[in-house]
């Protein structure tokens, strides 16, 4: 009876073994965003209806997993060993903190970024054909250039533009630092309020309206659901108007806002995700923008009726 019961056991470990060493052929996707908000929400719905479209079946073909730092680096830290440790087969970051954190902590896990600016300055590379291996991705490039050009068309004359940036964020800083050259060049003054961390942007916003600029400019970031509320609230105090370069801002009160289709950013990101999963090498596929895309133009009559602001026909008439 003995040799029978040490026969199963030795059975049993060798089939252990056997099961613990065989590979789950399901391709493994870990989504990590640093602040849940409606830009996330909308590309993790298009990376999904990307999936869906090029024949993938979730479950089958891969597995997607999503997860939110809530805006808590150490929870940001946790979550990227995690993917690490687990040696999932593709780690997709939202947002310049989870980028920055994967780089640094996962450098052996294929990434793919999206919805930051400029992953440059967060150490991706030099170029959009010259970076790091086992990464790509999609940044945004907010398009300064169009909406200031809209700005300088609206009457009265607006000659002066305030912001807020977070100044312990690199990619922020460069955001702010991006739009002074470009506002230069269009003959705009900047008046810039930095913050460091998210419970300080409402005083950053009523900060920044007490310098008295002309208008107010509101910036992709990653506590955009907070500055946007903020920075609206504290110039209609005042009378003066937000524009925004962030897709259905004029929505809740930007006067103007120019953006990409957050949707058609959405849709060639997640056909760059499928190409990974179909067996492409990141370290092989160049950076993407939004350069090129179409951009749209909303606006807010109501709110620009309430401060007197005429919006140029070039706007309206769209």
């Amino acid at each position: 009876m003995k040799k029978i019961l040490i026969t199963l056991m030795a059975a049993v470990l060798m089939a252990g073994s056997v099961s613990c060493g065989k590979r789950d052929q399901t391709f493994r996707i870990d989504l990590i965003k640093y602040i849940e908000n409606s830009y996330t929400r909308t590309f993790e719905e298009q990376l999904r209806v990307g999936l869906d479209a090029a024949g993938l079946v979730a479950g089958q073909d891969y597995n997607l997993r999503t997860r939110s730092a809530q805006g808590d680096m150490s929870t940001l830290t946790m979550l990227v060993d995690a993917a690490e440790n687990a040696r999932t087969d593709l780690l997709i970051t939202f947002q310049s903190p989870t980028l920055y954190t994967a780089i640094q902590r996962a450098p052996s896990v294929n990434k793919m970024f999206t919805l930051l600016q400029n992953p440059f300055v967060l150490g991706a590379g030099q170029s959009d054909d010259n970076h790091l291996p086992r990464l790509s991705g999609m940044y945004l490039i907010p398009p300064l250039d169009q909406l200031f050009d809209m700005i300088n068309e609206c009457t009265p004359a607006i000659e002066s533009i305030g912001v807020i940036y977070d100044s312990g964020n690199d990619e922020s800083v460069y955001r702010k630092e991006d739009l002074e050259r470009i506002a230069l060049e269009k003959n705009l003054q900047v008046m810039a309020v930095p913050y460091t961390a998210q419970h300080e942007i409402i005083a950053a916003a009523d900060a920044l309206a007490a310098k008295g600029p002309q208008a107010v400019i509101h910036l992709q970031d990653p506590a955009q659901d907070v500055t946007f509320p903020a920075l609206f609230k504290s110039a209609s105090r005042r009378k003066i108007p937000v524009f925004s370069v962030v897709f259905n801002m004029e929505k809740i009160g930007a006067v103007i806002a120019c953006s990409t289709d957050r949707q058609e950013i959405g849709t060639q990101f997640a056909q760059m995700v499928v190409r990974v999963i179909q067996g492409e090498d990141p370290s092989v596929m160049p950076f993407e923008n939004d350069r090129d895309l179409r951009k749209r133009i909303g606006y807010n009559r109501t709110v620009a009726n309430d401060i007197r602001l005429t919006l140029p026909a070039s706007v309206t008439k769209l």
